[in-house]
């Protein structure tokens, strides 16, 4: 399922190269890589404070107040969410993503070059001393995760899990001469399966412990310790996932069974006023893939993607047959279909379908 997922969001930087490229080109520093915890790193003291009594309209379907509140989307400062696959990170000048799963790599939208994340002149980018590599580092006995990757003012941040099983925060710098242990974010079962999932919006970094008998969504402030539960979960065996921001909001969705026979389930989209604190429900019955672009939600029912408009409240539906997760950016809904990607503008007309062979030559 990794390599799926990895193979996925290869082919979704693809699409998004081949359709929508832009950028400047930049000049990378020569400096050697440090793996380096520095005074700004934090240790996270179990300080946790409960803000979910703020959680208002969670059954009842409501528009956001688009009046007073904005969706307006800023590169710099914003969570990333029209990359669902996010081993892909965009910045002002091209796209980091990994290979292999223990690699970094930047694609250049000026010059359409993909090179490893390592400005060493001598380096043959074939081993562990490499900069790109990013794999399970034994002297600091930190196991890297490169399926998550997330670009945030000038810097590429990911998770590392330590020997003790605490999730930190490293940030890393655009040419890769550096990788910094930033903040402890919280600790985990060694033995656990569980996967990570952060964003970093605005400010903060909100993240899911997946391994929770009631998951919540937790936020730390960047840099700072204090963490802060803004959402909680509850009915029969309940579930937390598929978070990203957007403007002043954090979405996610969020569902349980509705009796102790576990058959049907009740869920939807939510979303989280990062300057309310409040809670609502955006979308109810949204429970498979979605994404967040403007002012529109494109979510899967069933087989089919629907266009949700958020002001206006219209539910479309725009493309059938779709049997497989979605993600879409400004211009286009983008859909991997076994081998082939198919990308769609947002109207559901088909643009043009690249084969995965292609995909894989291109790369």
């Amino acid at each position: 399922m990794k390599n799926k997922q990895l193979n996925i969001g290869i082919a979704i930087l693809v699409g998004v190269i081949t359709l929508s490229a832009y950028g400047n080109e930049k000049n990378l520093s020569q400096q050697n890589t440090q793996i380096s915890q520095t005074n700004s790193q934090t240790t996270n003291k179990d300080l946790e404070v409960d803000s979910t009594e703020n959680m208002i309209n969670i059954f009842t379907q409501q528009p956001l107040d688009l009046e007073n509140y904005s969706l307006d989307y800023e590169l710099e400062t914003d969570d990333q969410p029209f990359f669902f696959w996010s081993q892909v990170t965009k910045s002002e000048y091209g796209y980091y993503f990994s290979i292999d799963n223990n690699t970094m790599v930047f694609f250049d939208s000026k010059s359409q070059n993909i090179i490893p994340l390592c400005n060493k002149p001598e380096c043959m980018h074939n081993n562990s001393k490499c900069n790109a590599y990013f794999g399970q580092d034994t002297l600091e006995e930190t196991d890297f995760w490169l399926q998550q990757l997330q670009y945030y003012k000038g810097n590429i941040y990911l998770i590392g899990f330590d020997s003790e099983g605490y999730a930190n925060l490293y940030k890393v710098s655009q040419d890769g001469s550096s990788c910094e242990k930033y903040m402890q974010l919280y600790k985990t079962d060694i033995s656990s399966t569980a996967l990570p999932h952060f964003c970093i919006h605005r400010g903060y970094v909100y993240y899911i412990k997946e391994d929770e008998a009631i998951p919540k969504i937790r936020r730390i402030k960047l840099g700072d310790t204090e963490t802060e539960i803004v959402f909680e979960t509850s009915g029969i065996r309940p579930n937390l996932y598929r978070m990203l921001g957007y403007g002043d909001y954090i979405f996610f969705q969020s569902g349980n069974y509705i009796d102790e026979t576990c058959v049907e389930t009740q869920g939807g989209i939510y979303a989280y006023n990062i300057k309310t604190r409040e809670v609502q429900l955006v979308k109810k019955d949204a429970i498979a893939t979605y994404i967040i672009v403007n002012h529109t939600c494109f979510y899967k029912l069933g087989e089919d993607v629907r266009k949700f408009d958020l002001v206006t409240q219209k539910d479309e539906k725009i493309i059938d047959g779709a049997s497989f997760d979605i993600s879409a950016d400004e211009m286009y809904v983008y859909i991997f279909d076994e081998s082939d990607l198919k990308v769609y503008n947002h109207q559901g007309e088909l643009i043009c379908n690249i084969e995965d062979s292609n995909v894989y030559n291109k790369i």
